[in-house]
């Protein structure tokens, strides 16, 4: 997961970020956190770049197709429970059919929403943050030149 780029690190900082998330809102509501935070940490586990999986138009949309896909490699390679095989599932909620099952998968889908927003903020807040240092450096090298 840690080779695949996703909003603006890799999938496994993301699913880092939404697990721990899921886990700190789970435990405080009394929920089921185990499966909160390994549901949190598998949501995204469909193990390809969806910027590539999209040049081809013969591909079903990628929003809607990864999750089925995170949920087979998550059963290959783990035991998971109903739970998080619902918060898997459910995670791309609403776009994807049927509501969640359990609350921990709310959380999950909240906590996914809440850490994609935060990631596309601060790497917009970076680029104008840096587009702002070369302007003013730029400014600053016309005033000397002048």
């Amino acid at each position: 997961m840690v080779d695949y780029y996703h909003h603006n690190s890799s999938i496994l900082e993301h699913a880092l970020s939404v697990s721990f998330l899921s886990y700190l809102i789970c435990k405080k509501l009394k929920l089921d956190y185990v499966s909160g935070a390994r549901g949190g940490l598998l949501h995204d586990f469909f193990l390809y770049d969806w910027r590539e999986y999209k040049r081809n138009p013969n591909n079903k949309n990628h929003g809607l197709y990864h999750p089925k896909v995170a949920l087979r490699n998550s059963h290959e390679c783990f035991e998971i429970n109903d739970i998080e095989c619902d918060i898997i599932l459910k995670h791309m909620w609403p776009k994807v059919l049927g509501l969640p099952k359990y609350w921990e998968s709310v959380v999950v889908c909240f906590a996914d929403k809440f850490c994609t927003c935060n990631e596309y903020l601060v790497k917009s807040l970076l680029f104008t943050s840096n587009q702002s240092k070369k302007l003013r450096h730029r400014n600053r090298y016309r005033k000397k030149a002048a």
